[in-house]
């Protein structure tokens, strides 16, 4: 049984969002929703057009998509502090920068917006691949485009006022890249995982390592509380999670986290814990040291439509018959189960950049020109 239930306007239409208090919902209503950690709606809101399934928080404000087209920020009580018309149809969740501005995109476009609803600049890139905008440490803007032919990814690299500054080449097609605050985490499909960062405003990788999986990691999880990457593998009909440290690239752990398909609607989010996976049959948390606090299979996806576990411990899920029902995962020490870790310094082949081993192995993610 649900530890709590709440009765929505209609379906959720968007990924939930965590707040300080709760969750913010966007339903198909038209209404925005805050709901707190113990299920009471604490606010409901209107929104004005046809919501589009993207949404983000940035602190407790509220970014909205609606009609394809129309960003709206929401302040932490749901009203409306602005609306702007972008000149593309919006095709992923709006993305924000340290300095709180707003950045958007589209097939073949960028926007990016002040915390005030001004526009700052707009500008087109020919298709991009479904991967977010990622920043650097510098915080430059990486956009990832569509491979051609070659089957190796370009990325064009942005200064944050949307001045271009120069194509990243990248040694093979990238599968999936994330931010941190080191640079950007990047997986590509030939196995290699690592950093690309800027340093004297030059772009290289920070470090690139050659995992023992050819297939690449189809996932990526970072945690700002402990500095380490959980990079996801799929191993058969299992998922296999390498932790590496992010400041160095130092193989940690390898920890096999269960029956979860990597290609199947898959959640991979860091936690005061460890790390939380999930596709839309199974969910686990575990710990860096390869605990196993909690594994779950989840409801018939025909019944929900979207889910979110929250720093509360909180499994919600938004169900088809407009309620949202929130799951505690408890733990108990007599529960948890520690499966085989490996940590053999043998499963990876560290490379360093502009070494005589980096030339000779030819592992590199940015391809020299």
């Amino acid at each position: 049984q649900p530890s709590w239930s709440a009765a929505l306007g209609g379906g959720a239409v968007a990924q939930p969002v965590e707040t300080s208090y709760g969750i913010a919902l966007l339903s198909e209503g038209r209404m925005v929703s805050g709901i707190t950690h113990d299920g009471n709606v604490m606010w409901q809101k209107r929104v004005r057009g046809v919501p589009s399934p993207f949404m983000t928080a940035f602190g407790d404000f509220i970014y909205i998509v609606t009609n394809s087209h129309m960003l709206t920020l929401l302040n932490p009580s749901g009203v409306t502090l602005w609306s702007a018309q972008c000149p593309f149809s919006i095709t992923s969740a709006p993305v924000v920068e340290k300095d709180g501005r707003v950045l958007v995109r589209g097939e073949t476009g960028i926007a990016c917006y002040g915390l005030n609803g001004t526009e700052k600049w707009t500008l087109e890139t020919d298709a991009q691949k479904d991967i977010p905008l990622c920043f650097m440490n510098d915080g430059s803007i990486i956009v990832f485009l569509s491979e051609g032919s070659t089957g190796k990814t370009v990325a064009k690299r942005y200064s944050p006022f949307g001045e271009f500054i120069e194509d990243l080449r990248f040694a093979g097609e990238v599968l999936c890249a994330k931010t941190c605050r080191d640079g950007v985490i990047v997986s590509l499909t030939n196995g290699a995982v690592g950093i690309c960062s800027v340093s004297d405003g030059e772009t290289d990788q920070s470090w690139v390592v050659k995992s023992q999986f050819s297939s690449g990691a189809a996932a990526i999880a970072y945690s700002e509380r402990s500095g380490n990457i959980a990079f996801f593998y799929q191993v058969g009909s299992s998922a296999v999670a390498d932790i590496v440290k992010a400041s160095t690239g130092e193989f940690l752990a390898q920890i096999p986290v269960g029956d979860i398909s990597l290609s199947r609607e898959t959640q991979a989010k860091s936690t005061s814990e460890g790390f939380f996976l999930s596709d839309s049959a199974h969910a686990v948390e575990f710990s860096e040291d390869g605990t196993i606090l909690w594994t779950s299979d989840l409801f018939d996806k025909s019944k929900w439509s979207y889910m979110i576990y929250t720093n509360e411990n909180n499994l919600v899920f938004s169900m088809t018959n407009w309620l949202m029902n929130s799951y505690k995962m408890t733990q108990t020490l007599h529960a948890k189960t520690k499966p085989a870790i490996t940590k053999n310094d043998d499963s990876f082949v560290k490379i360093r950049q502009r070494t005589a081993l980096e030339k000779a192995a030819g592992v590199r993610f940015i391809a020299p020109e």
